[in-house]
């Protein structure tokens, strides 16, 4: 009988034994359904209304993505940091064709500005490229019609001036180009209607297709020694240009350039020997 009853006692336990188990696991899964996923934030909006749209470069750093603000012209600041992470980097389009925006400013973390980044930014007035900008894409700011000022930092990595940079730009008065640019693109300034005076700093070395072409008010373009090629149609519809008003080192590439446009501009045309 004592056999019987505690044969009878182990039974009992092993029940309430599985049916803690059994409770505890229900237990576990019913939390499961209250656990809160992790938000994901990809965009930021500002106190003035502007919308920031990022995604991650890496586990410290973001890129903007997209932008979009009120429709009344205002200026814009591209804040150093979105979500605790720093804002290295603006993405292909992200402000295209934002023609509220009327001024920027760019942060000091800022490294890279994608292609056609503000292209068609028709309010924008004046641009100001800081230090620390080592890209700028294709296309970046073309289109900017209102754009009269572009100035460059005094020193930094950026190296080229990218194809069709700021084309269409025909507002744009004056430009200098720093001597730490050693590529002017294909079609760079083309179309800049307004661009009257040119000066490239000793250091830039090649100057691409059409890249001041149809320039059409331009009359003062100094080019530097260190220039060792010029593509085809370079300043090509500046009608005022080989009149007077270019400057060039002497036994120069430019000068060679220079004086073998000039010649064409004015050669008189060769007759047929009768």
């Amino acid at each position: 009988m004592k056999k019987l009853l505690a044969m009878l006692l182990a039974a009992t336990m092993l029940l309430c034994l599985v049916a803690c188990s059994d409770k505890n696991d229900n237990d576990k899964n019913d939390l499961k359904d209250y656990e809160v996923e992790e938000i994901i934030i990809t965009y930021v909006v500002t106190e003035n209304g502007d919308t920031f749209h990022f995604e991650s470069v890496d586990s410290e750093t973001v890129a903007i993505t997209k932008y979009e603000g009120p429709d009344t012209p205002h200026a814009v600041e591209i804040p150093a940091v979105l979500n605790e992470k720093k804002v290295v980097a603006i993405a292909d389009t992200a402000f295209y064709y934002s023609s509220q925006i009327t001024a920027l400013t760019f942060p000091d973390t800022l490294t890279t500005i994608g292609s056609f980044a503000f292209a068609g930014c028709s309010g924008l007035t004046e641009l100001n490229i800081p230090a620390t900008v080592s890209t700028i894409g294709e296309a970046a700011f073309y289109g900017c019609t209102a754009l009269t000022k572009v100035t460059f930092a005094q020193t930094s990595s950026l190296k080229n001036i990218e194809q069709r940079t700021f084309d269409s730009c025909t507002a744009l008065t004056a430009i200098s180009i720093p001597a730490y640019i050693e590529t002017i693109g294909t079609g760079a300034f083309l179309g800049c209607t307004k661009l009257a005076s040119i000066t490239i700093a000793e250091g830039c070395q090649i100057i691409g297709a059409q890249a001041f072409q149809n320039c059409t008010e331009l009359a003062s373009l100094k080019l530097p020694a260190s220039v060792a090629s010029i593509g085809k149609f370079a300043f090509a519809g500046s009608e005022n240009l080989y009149m007077d008003g270019v400057e060039y080192p002497a036994d120069s590439y430019a000068e060679s350039y220079i004086k073998n446009m000039k010649l064409e501009e004015t050669a008189p045309p060769v007759e047929d020997e009768e």
